[in-house]
């Protein structure tokens, strides 16, 4: 095996929790918060990211963009309308969703997904 980076590195990485349902970190030029996502069917350890500025979602799991063009599915997914609930509680102002396991794709994507209509912005 060769080790990688981390294992060569001399000292050990530096965790950090997040406590309870949010964290919050930030340099000169960027705020990121970490939200729990609360009631999923998926995982009760989920987490997204948001970022403020660029009104960008950054979640894996809880949506997966179906392909350009398709149809939402006759049952939305659970996760799916989980993941609106949680943008809605948090009341967070949402352009894009980054999926981790996906294309960039607008909000409205979401909830199309989730046969949710989008508030008005």
């Amino acid at each position: 095996l060769r080790p990688d980076r981390l294992a060569q590195a001399a000292k050990p990485p530096r965790l950090q929790g997040v406590p309870g349902d949010k964290a919050v970190l930030s340099d000169a030029t960027r705020t990121i918060e970490l939200h729990r996502i609360v009631g999923g069917p998926h995982s009760e350890t989920m987490l997204m990211a948001y970022l403020p500025k660029e009104k960008l979602l950054i979640q894996a799991d809880a949506y997966t963009p179906l392909p350009p063009n398709t149809p939402p599915p006759a049952t939305p997914n659970a996760n799916n309308v989980n993941l609106v609930d949680n943008i809605e509680r948090l009341k967070l102002d949402v352009e894009r969703i980054l999926p981790l396991h996906g294309r960039v794709v607008p909000l409205g994507e979401l909830y199309a997904t989730a046969s949710r209509t989008p508030p008005p912005r």
